[in-house]
């Protein structure tokens, strides 16, 4: 199988700070992918890291990020497509993402949140 990354876009990133008075907070970050075929060909994974306030737990901080990859594929079987895109393209994107997080974080001089290092084939096993 040969994969060629055409770009890498983010398509929003929205960082809110909202009012907070506690000491401590647990965060749950939402993270999830959307595989999309383009052609048989050419596919775009996005990726989106959300993190918000509940009734049950207020947050110092909201952030809504999305970023997409797009991909093209060639020579490949049908098994071979599913692991790249459930699994490589994840860690080829994920990255990204942390970065993007950190650095904004930084830039803004907000306490940073840093993304795990983390196993694709674990975080999304089979979607």
């Amino acid at each position: 199988m040969i994969y060629q990354i055409e770009n890498i876009k983010t398509l929003k990133f929205n960082i809110k700070q909202n009012e907070f008075s506690g000491n401590q907070f647990n965060l749950c970050p939402n993270l999830s992918k959307e595989v999309i075929e383009k052609s048989t060909e050419k596919f775009d994974l996005k990726l989106s890291f959300n993190l918000h306030s509940t009734e049950k737990e207020k947050l110092p901080i909201e952030i809504e990020l999305d970023i997409i990859g797009s991909f093209v594929l060639k020579d490949y079987t049908e098994e071979e497509k599913q692991y790249f895109l459930n699994i490589n393209s994840v860690q080829i994107l994920f990255p990204y993402m942390r970065s993007i997080l950190s650095t904004a974080m930084s830039s803004l001089m907000i306490p940073p949140i840093f993304l795990p290092l983390v196993d694709a084939s674990q975080l999304f096993n089979k979607k």
